[in-house]
């Protein structure tokens, strides 16, 4: 398997919009408009990281909508901060069978919560506690 290129870190927040104006303010990044994909149940905020690539690496930060949706449960548990971490690949099947014939537990793939995308996740436990996800991008 092998990764294309880092594509996004995400930031769980009990309060998306204050979390990316602080972004902004300390370290200059400008956010995009929220999103909420359909059925997501959180709402999504995007801060390009200035890599000088269109389409670039970018920081997300996730803001659950309701008590019960497992980002607000996470951010109960241990508070806010670093969620996933996003690798990208060029064909997510195939990294998905590696992965599997290296004997480590991935769920998916399936459909991503962006337009264009799919995604898979590792089991934290084999990524040292780092919740791990590889994207593909159409």
């Amino acid at each position: 398997m092998k990764v294309k290129r880092l594509d996004h870190l995400v930031v769980s927040a009990a309060d998306g919009s204050a979390t990316a104006a602080a972004w902004e303010r300390i370290f200059n990044l400008s956010p995009q408009a929220p999103l909420s994909p359909e059925g997501l149940g959180a709402e999504l905020t995007l801060l390009p990281l200035p890599d000088g690539d269109e389409g670039g690496a970018f920081l997300e930060v996730a803001q659950p909508l309701a008590a019960g949706h497992r980002i607000a449960e996470l951010i109960e548990e241990r508070g806010e901060g670093m969620l996933s971490l996003s690798f990208e690949v060029a064909d997510l099947d195939a990294a998905v069978a590696a992965l599997r014939a290296a004997g480590v537990t991935v769920d998916g793939p399936g459909d991503g919560p962006l337009d264009g995308t799919r995604v898979a996740r590792c089991d934290p436990g084999e990524t040292n506690g780092v919740s791990l996800q590889l994207i593909e991008r159409s």
